[in-house]
């Protein structure tokens, strides 16, 4: 498909995400503006759309992933997660366009919308041979300790989370290096390069991910409801907004000119021979006579281009 081609169908899937989510959130204006669904909805789209390509474009929309991406679309973009600050991701998994927040959008969502005592922020340690992090589980809250090295480079042991909370209490979670790598390779996009490029800063990613999500969070009734009734009369028009050309094959414009009839002259058909090379044009000025002169046996005239015969 040609970059042209490729542009208007994603302004086309744009516009109508972006539609179908401004409906969606115009009965709630104090949770989330409509140009700022509109901003969330557009980077999520765009997100989807550059994964689709960058998996060689298999991936295909039907009714079902429609329906099931618009409802994530919706419940993620009043969430208030961005996709360009990398607190979302889209990405095509067997049939579906899966949504999944980042550990900057679980740590968000921690924030904002977790059940009873508010969260303030979840931080995460790098443990490291000769370093020592004690910990004292209790039933309100966990103490710990952290005995640090400065500038230590010795190999990592492990990681910590500590979910700290409005009423000064904290939640701590240990995450082994095995629980770490368990979490990569299910990742079903693959192994990164970047847990080889930055394997420290992946692992943390990994341990506040997996920390925030055992934190109960609770979106608005009216946005589940809003994200659970999604109208599927709605994606019958939705294949009728991409113009058909959109589907057309690559190469279509060279197959419609092979097609073309070549007129032939009167009163006698002359027989034009194709030839690898171009042939050299030999001039040859017509005699004033009413019809063209018949060609000779060496079939010299086979070889006088079709619009001069036509002349």
């Amino acid at each position: 498909m040609s970059n042209k081609l490729q542009t208007s169908q994603r302004k086309t899937m744009t516009q109508y995400f972006q539609e179908q989510v401004g409906r969606a959130v115009a009965s709630m204006p104090e949770l989330i503006s409509s140009s700022e669904a509109k901003r969330l909805t557009l980077n999520l789209v765009v997100a989807a759309q550059n994964s689709i390509e960058k998996d060689g474009n298999k991936f295909k929309w039907t009714n079902g992933n429609i329906s099931d991406f618009l409802s994530q679309l919706i419940m993620h973009v009043t969430a208030g997660l961005d996709a360009a600050n990398n607190e979302v991701y889209a990405y095509p998994y067997k049939n579906k366009m899966a949504v999944m927040p980042s550990y900057k959008g679980y740590r968000k969502m921690v924030k904002e919308h977790a059940v009873g005592t508010p969260v303030t922020d979840i931080l995460c340690f790098v443990v490291r041979e000769g370093e020592k992090f004690h910990v004292r589980y209790g039933r309100d809250g966990d103490d710990w300790d952290y005995e640090s090295i400065t500038f230590n480079t010795a190999p990592v042991v492990g990681y910590v989370t500590v979910a700290l909370y409005e009423d000064g209490t904290s939640r701590v979670m240990e995450h082994t290096l095995e629980d770490i790598e368990k979490r990569m390779k299910a990742n079903p996009a693959g192994t990164s390069p970047a847990w080889k490029n930055w394997p420290i800063e992946m692992g943390k990613a990994k341990a506040i991910k997996r920390h925030a999500k055992t934190i109960d969070i609770r979106l608005r009734p009216e946005v589940e409801r809003v994200a659970n009734i999604i109208d599927e009369d709605d994606f019958e028009s939705f294949k009728d907004v991409t113009p058909p050309m959109i589907m057309l094959p690559e190469g279509v414009e060279e197959e419609i000119e092979e097609e073309e009839t070549i007129p032939e002259p009167e009163p006698a058909p002359v027989v034009v021979k194709k030839q690898k090379s171009k042939a050299k044009q030999t001039k040859i000025a017509p005699e004033p006579v009413p019809l063209p002169p018949e060609p000779p046996e060496d079939e010299e005239y086979s070889q006088i281009p079709i619009d001069w015969m036509e002349v």
